[in-house]
């Protein structure tokens, strides 16, 4: 029983605060995931623990649905994950877009020592990508293109060149 893990992709690096890598997106996306959201949800609603974290579950699927959206590489919808997938005219990135917005602006953090309170500029960030995404697309489909895959327009593989060549960034 002791091999028994029901996130086997989270290890010590995803939630060690000391171990967490601040530029490693692919951990960020493992911790807020639609996997974590469910567990979560599900022990809290069996008492397992405290009942408070379906507020933490709440997040992590906010954020799951919003970096699908934003990352989107498929025609269809596979696994049932409908924001990972073209922006179009008919998808559901408009309304999830429109929703979390203002979810976004609201965010705050408390500087655990000053107890002062801040948005980051990450939260800042993804209002800006949300809007420009909306309009980029709003701009494409003008002219004619009825469908746009969103991991397209992100600069993850410029990051990854330049990550893994000898130079780095």
């Amino acid at each position: 029983m002791e091999n028994l893990k029901m996130l086997p992709r989270l290890t010590d690096n995803h939630v060690i605060p000391q171990k967490i890598s601040k530029m490693k997106v692919k951990c960020a996306a493992q911790v807020f995931s639609q996997r974590v959201s469910s567990l979560m949800a599900f022990l809290a609603s069996q008492k397992i623990i405290d009942v408070d974290a379906r507020g933490t579950a709440n997040l992590c699927l906010f954020f799951d649905q919003l970096f699908d959206s934003v990352n989107g590489s498929y025609s269809k919808i596979v696994d049932g994950k409908k924001y990972r997938t073209a922006i179009t005219m008919k998808s559901n990135h408009f309304d999830l877009w429109e929703k979390s917005l203002p979810v976004l602006h609201s965010m705050v953090f408390i500087d655990s020592k000053s107890q002062k309170r801040q948005r980051p500029p990450t939260v800042k960030n993804w209002e800006k990508t949300i809007r420009g995404l909306k309009a980029i697309f709003k701009f494409l489909h003008s002219k004619g293109i009825k469908s746009v895959l969103p991991q397209n327009l992100n600069q993850d593989s410029l990051e990854n060149f330049f990550g893994s060549s000898q130079y780095g960034m």
